[in-house]
């Protein structure tokens, strides 16, 4: 599997000196498949584009660089907040056992989950804790399409709080990465928090000294 060697292969050697760190798939990863990096402790730049969170343990990640982080991108990535895999394709998510429940579907037996965490829970994690932080971009359409790496144009990433930050994830029978626009009312979705993410975003752009301002279709 890449994930797994990627990271102990190519990330490990450099955790004592990396400083900066930019990790883009075409696909959502991070949760499935999984990939949870290690800690460097020297990393003032991380971007992250199209990973998925569904767990404390990636927040917490980030969390951990507080010390040394400066400068922060997260482009086109997703929240999962419900989760359904069978038990044959557990092994390559993020999650254990222990915090599943488990079902039994048209297509075999399944685990399913629920992360409570919202985006703004986590802007206001990053305020509160990344004391070094003096850039963020947080978005998901506009200048860039797709899933290409903007290099060192991650300033340039539109702000914005675009629909697919909140997915399902199906494993179980029905695909995997699902919008909300797709499943329509089949699911029990949660508000998509506009007013709360907006707020919280809002208050870390404000204490990282970036001057923006949100329009009513949710654009920064």
């Amino acid at each position: 599997m890449f994930y797994p060697q990627f990271t102990t292969k190519w990330l490990k050697p450099t955790t004592a000196t990396l400083q900066h760190l930019c990790l883009w798939a075409d696909e959502f990863f991070g949760f499935y498949p999984k990939m949870l990096p290690m800690h460097f402790p020297q990393l003032k730049y991380l971007s992250l584009g199209r990973y998925s969170f569904a767990h404390d343990s990636q927040l917490n990640w980030i969390l951990s660089h507080a010390a040394t982080l400066q400068e922060l991108y997260l482009y086109g990535c997703t929240m999962l907040y419900e989760v359904w895999i069978s038990k044959d394709k557990f092994h390559r998510c993020l999650l254990n056992e222990k915090e599943m429940e488990d079902g039994e579907g048209d297509y075999g037996p399944y685990y399913a989950y629920r992360y409570q965490k919202r985006w703004s829970d986590y802007f206001n994690e990053f305020r509160n804790k990344l004391v070094h932080l003096r850039h963020f971009r947080f978005g998901g359409s506009g200048y860039f399409n797709g899933c290409e790496q903007p290099f060192e144009l991650e300033d340039e990433i539109l702000v914005d709080l675009y629909t697919i930050r909140y997915t399902a994830f199906d494993y179980s029978q029905l695909g995997l990465y699902v919008p909300q626009t797709e499943y329509g009312s089949l699911l029990l979705w949660p508000s998509l928090n506009n007013l709360e993410d907006a707020e919280a975003l809002l208050g870390l752009l404000k204490k990282t000294g970036q001057d923006l301002w949100i329009q009513r279709n949710g654009t920064i």
